[in-house]
């Protein structure tokens, strides 16, 4: 129930349709070629607005994902033009979904997370809309980290 309320939270503060927190173990490559962390296992996964639970829980990153880019390079990441996304996310935008941020968490040394904001209609995301993202996780997001046995968690 925290982390629903920091989703809902997050939808009022920027204007979202909806927004979801997840958590994943770090899994680091054992690559060469691969030096960023693929995703591990979830531990988390929380959201609130038009997302439903099934989709929260199947809203894993993908390799080539958003997701993935925020957490490998530490800023946020999004799309907003509706051809693109229809082409890139096909799954959520036969859902209805049509823009979305992912803002990277830094949950320590074993965990990472992202704060997904998703827009249900057209929607070209701004520098304001990222900023206050951001802002609201470093804000929001301290206190429910501890409580869940990590340290605080921050943007990165």
């Amino acid at each position: 129930m925290l982390l629903q309320g920091i989703a809902k939270d997050a939808i009022e503060l920027i204007g979202a349709d909806s927004a979801t927190l997840h958590v994943f173990r770090r899994k680091l490559s054992n690559s060469p070629h691969k030096k960023w962390q693929e995703w591990g296992d979830l531990i988390l996964a929380a959201g609130a607005g038009k997302v439903t639970h099934d989709l929260i829980r199947s809203m894993k990153p993908r390799p080539d994902g958003r997701g993935n880019a925020a957490t490998r390079t530490r800023k946020p990441q999004w799309i907003d033009d509706p051809e693109l996304f229809e082409k890139e996310y096909p799954e959520l935008y036969q859902r209805g979904m049509r823009a979305l941020a992912v803002i990277p968490l830094s949950l320590g040394r074993e965990s990472d997370g992202l704060l997904g904001i998703h827009f249900w209609r057209p929607k070209r995301i701004t520098a304001r809309d990222l900023d206050l993202a951001q802002m609201f996780a470093c804000g929001a997001l301290p206190k429910p980290g501890a409580a869940l046995g990590h340290s605080p968690i921050f943007p990165v």
